[in-house]
């Protein structure tokens, strides 16, 4: 306490200068020095831990760095110093572990997910792939940092997972690596770092080519439910005005036995101007149109008795309807579709259930009208919409047309096995270039009709190339990318652990793929057309 807190006497400060003043070395021949009232640690014991067993190998400062000190029998005096114990390393052995190889392929197919570049003296490697590798370093509960990167041969992933991990004394292989079924007999995996399946990419087709749009609205049944509807319906109206007219063609003939109208009545008739008086005889009633302000009179011994019209205007006979029903009733009769351009109370009083199908059909003609346009408007806005030439793989296998797949993945086999293509219908590609040549061609110019391959791959190669392709059919799940390590080996789990720690960390994920250039969002995954 007197230490702490020596209070206001001089008993105190001088125990404390005396206590600091002190320095001894110990047993150990650790230094003890309380200088400036803290204990001066300036050389530490070092230990070496494997499992549940712990042991000294040496001391280190600041100034002399990692050392041993070693006591003679006699006296137990410092006698000299030596360099630290050889430490323990994992499975209690003294040689010291070499650097940890991990594996890289350099085929590049898609330089986003892995890129290695050997052409140099030194290997530099870039790519998503690289980057969650790195970062799981960071994740792992213990430092890992003496390793090197090992270009591997442009092969097949399974010649490299069951062959080159031996040859080559790997400890892991990093790349954009499928997890499947068969390679889990040469190699353990992590757990996937970047989700992935299976999908198809056909061309567009070209829908400027397209002249039937205008027939796209109805089927060819509807169209032809509609042409049946209105060809009988308008044989019915011409039928019914036929017998109406023949019946009062008939009438006519038996009640009139002069003249039914006239302008003239068979008389004279005489036109004045203002004022005038006209006057019409004969047999039969007459219409006569006086000028301005005249007076129309009619007389003789005719069927109509002296009824007067006044003129409406300069000798006009009412309006031009008239006229033009009657002209369209004659025609009608050379074109029978000429009826619905009839007045409809003029043909219900000629017939009445001709009257009525008009209007229904009027009805129906509108409504279809309607729907229609609504169609079209509908097929024209959607007009940018691409339409996939080939909709799923049936129509492929069916007119044995060519198919690509990446060269050297195990889509081939799935191709083959799982799907039932047939073997010369595919193709190997390795480029992005390739692709687009070869989907272009078509199977007439020695190309493909369509490309196999993983989601992660056929999305990049669509941010390139999305305006005269698209990604169409069913989707495949497939076992997604992940790291291999040779079989029973710990660190697999240990990379599996750190994956799944950084994969549900949202925000360091994001970033490790928008660096890669990979979708992040919806947005992306909607790419935008190339200009």
């Amino acid at each position: 306490m007197a230490l702490e807190k020596p209070g206001s006497t001089d008993n105190g400060q001088t125990l404390r200068d005396e206590i600091e003043a002190n320095a001894f070395t110990g047993v150990s021949g650790v230094k003890f020095n309380l200088s400036q009232g803290q204990l001066d640690q300036s050389e530490l014991e070092v230990y070496n831990v494997v499992g549940d067993r712990e042991r000294i190998i040496g001391n280190w400062s600041p100034e002399r760095g990692l050392f041993q000190n070693q006591s003679s029998n006699k006296g137990g005096e410092t006698d000299g110093e030596y360099k630290v114990k050889d430490p323990l390393w994992p499975g209690y052995t003294f040689d010291k572990p070499p650097k940890l190889r991990i594996g890289v392929p350099t085929k590049n197919s898609s330089p986003e997910l892995v890129n290695a570049d050997n052409s140099s003296e030194r290997l530099t490697i870039d790519g998503f792939a690289k980057n969650v590798f790195l970062k799981a370093l960071d994740v792992l509960p213990f430092r890992l940092n003496n390793y090197e990167f090992v270009a591997l041969p442009n092969m097949t992933y399974d010649d490299i997972l069951c062959s080159q991990m031996k040859e080559k004394d790997l400890d892991a292989i990093i790349g954009d690596i499928t997890i499947v079924a068969n390679r889990t007999n040469c190699v353990d995996f992590t757990l996937p770092y970047l989700d992935s399946s299976v999908a198809m990419v056909v061309r567009v087709k070209d829908a400027s080519t397209n002249k039937l749009i205008l027939i796209k609205p109805f089927n060819w049944l509807l169209w032809l439910l509609f042409c049946l509807i209105f060809a009988a319906t308008t044989a019915a109206i011409y039928v019914f005005l036929e017998i109406n007219r023949t019946n009062q063609t008939g009438e006519g003939d038996e009640t009139g036995g002069g003249n039914r109208t006239s302008q003239t009545g068979g008389g004279d008739e005489t036109r004045g101007g203002n004022g005038a008086s006209q006057t019409g005889g004969g047999n039969g009633a007459s219409q006569i149109g006086g000028g301005n302000g005249a007076s129309q009179t009619s007389g003789g011994n005719g069927a109509g008795s002296g009824t007067s019209q006044p003129g409406g205007g300069n000798g006009t006979n009412k309006t031009g309807e008239g006229n033009r029903n009657n002209q369209t009733k004659g025609e009608y009769r050379f074109n029978p579709f000429l009826v619905y351009k009839m007045d409809v109370m003029e043909i219900n009083s000629t017939s009445k259930a001709a009257g009525w199908m008009v209007i229904l059909t009027s009805f129906l003609f509108i409504f279809i009208v309607q729907v229609y346009t609504a169609s079209l408007t509908s097929i024209l806005t959607q007009a940018k919409t691409k339409e996939p030439l080939f909709m799923d793989e049936n129509e492929l296998k069916n007119r044995s047309l060519s198919v690509g797949y990446q060269n050297g993945s195990w889509v081939r086999g799935f191709l083959i096995q799982q799907i039932g293509f047939n073997p010369s219908q595919l193709k190997g590609l390795t480029s992005r270039e390739e692709y687009n040549s070869s989907l272009s061609n078509g199977t007439e110019k020695e190309g493909v009709d369509a490309i196999f391959d993983e989601t992660p791959n056929l999305t990049l190669f669509l941010a390139q190339y999305k305006p005269h392709f698209m990604m169409t059919g069913p989707i495949y799940q497939s076992g997604g990318f992940a790291f291999a390590f040779p079989k029973k080996s710990s660190l697999a789990l240990h990379f599996s652990n750190a994956i799944l720690d950084m994969v549900h960390d949202v925000e360091t994920y994001r970033v490790l793929m928008a660096k890669s250039s990979l979708p992040t969002s919806i947005e992306d995954l909607q790419l935008q057309d190339l200009k």
